[in-house]
This record gives C-alpha cells, structure tokens and sequence, in this order.
C-alpha cells in the first residue's frame, strides 16, 4: 500500500489524538464506542505500516545469462581456449603452485603478423603480495603495463584499447571490470567465475563483472563481453590455497606440512 505524505501525517496526528484520549483520565465508559473502536484500528494500522514500511528502494538482481560456447564460432572459440590457456601458462611461470595466480594477457587480433591467433601486446600478474599494493590485480597490472608501451613514443605497438581483447584466469572484481570499461576494450573474457572463487573460500567482494558492464553503459563505448572460457581448466589454479587438512597439491608441490597448511615447490626448487 502506498501512501502519500499528506495521509500519513493525518494518520499520525488522528492516532496520536487517539492515544491521548486513551491514555487521559477519563473512564472507558466516557468515551463513546465508535471513538475507542476507531482509536484501537489507528493504532494497530500505523504500527502494522511503520513496521513493513522502508523507504529504501528494492535492489535489482543481476542474473545475466553467460554466453553459451556453442553460439561463438568455432574458430573464434578457439582463439579464446588459446589466450586463456596462454594466461594459465603465465599463471605458472614462476612456480607451479602460485598461490594467486591471477594472470592477465592482452591481445591484439587484428596484428597476425606474428600468429594467426592475434599478438600479445602486454601481460599482468597479481602483485600484490609482492608490491603491498592493494589495487595491483592482474587485470590492474596488464593495463598498466599497456598503457606503458603506448606512451613510448618509439613504440609500434601503440594502438588504442578498443582495439585489444583482455584474458583473465578468473572473473574480474568490480574494480578491475571498472577499469576494462573505462579503457574501453574491444573484448573481455574471463576463465574461473566470482561465484567459484567465492566457494572455494576466495575472499571476493560478490558484483559479477556481467552487472558492472550493464551498468558501465553511458560512457559511450562498447566491450564484448566473452563471458567464461575454460573454466574446467583454470578452476584448478585455484582449488587448493584454502584446502586445509584435504590439501591436494598441484603437480610438482607438495604439502608444507603445516596443520591448515599451503602448499609448496617439491624439492624446493
């Protein structure tokens, strides 16, 4: 029910005169039945409204529908499997059990110069734990280092974002999603989603990058959104941080050993 300033505040002011009367010193037998009934109704509406009633709007539900492998085309598809499977190899360059290992590639399809999957313009890890900068994702990283070799005056790589497709082991948080729309690249697409993270005991702030996007749609330019490719693949990256007592290491770790432990490069290598 909804209703208006000037009928709410007759409500009030009526059930305040009700509850005055009811509560003053004249005998319920002096006050007429209409009266004592119509007071008791005030009472029991207003509280009944005061209690549903919230003047903070209903947030809406994002549940965007994830693009489908089958409606990209094949060879497109295959393209995506190859970058996503190159950032996972990126993942692994310094151990083969990084403990973040959020990798991000930056591909230029349109330069086959090189190969006919497109040419990797720049790359990006997660730094933090490294720099003790809070912001330094993957995603962070790659752009930053983009943005790098496009203000070298020398360089022949200096192209514009929308010309670029981003690769990402894992779903962008909604600050790095952010940060692809407002650079504006052509293309985004992404391996692990927020929601897998999330049960595997990541901490992730729950925006998935599908809402950021929607909502990203004033500023003028466009980013396909590729949605998740090979997740079956780089789900795995990031299965065994948080596993406690039922760690299973990946290939070429093993446990440290360490009640509710992490695991670690065998031989110490």
């Amino acid at each position: 029910m909804v209703f208006s300033n000037a009928i709410f505040n007759s409500l009030f002011m009526t059930t305040l005169l009700a509850i005055a009367t009811l509560s003053s010193d004249t005998t319920a037998l002096e006050i007429p039945l209409t009266l004592r009934t119509t007071s008791k109704w005030l009472l029991e509406s207003t509280s009944s409204f005061l209690n549903s009633w919230s003047p903070l709007p209903q947030l809406r539900e994002y549940a965007l529908p994830q693009p489908d492998p089958s409606d990209i085309e094949s060879d497109m598809y295959d393209i995506h499997a190859y970058w996503m499977r190159r950032a996972i190899d990126l993942a692994h360059e310094t151990s083969p059990c990084p403990f973040a290992p959020f990798a991000t590639i930056i591909v230029n399809h349109s330069d086959t110069s090189l190969s006919p999957h497109g040419n990797m313009i720049c790359t990006g890890m997660n730094q933090i734990a490294d720099t003790g900068n809070p912001i330094l994702h993957g995603e962070i990283s790659a752009l930053t280092n983009c943005s790098h070799i496009f203000s070298t005056t020398n360089s022949t790589s200096s192209l514009p974002f929308s010309y670029l497709t981003l690769y990402t082991t894992a779903e962008s948080c909604p600050m790095c999603a952010s940060a692809i729309r407002w650079a504006g690249l052509q293309a985004y697409v992404y391996g692990t989603t927020i929601s897998t993270l999330t049960r595997l005991n990541w901490t992730q702030i729950s925006i998935p990058s599908a809402e950021v996007f929607e909502r990203s749609s004033s500023l003028g330019t466009t980013t396909l959104y590729g949605g998740s490719v090979l997740a079956e693949e780089t789900d795995g990256l990031f299965e065994w941080q948080f596993g406690g007592d039922g760690l299973e290491c990946p290939e070429g770790c093993v446990s440290d050993g360490e009640e509710g432990g992490t695991c670690v490069v065998e031989g110490g290598r």
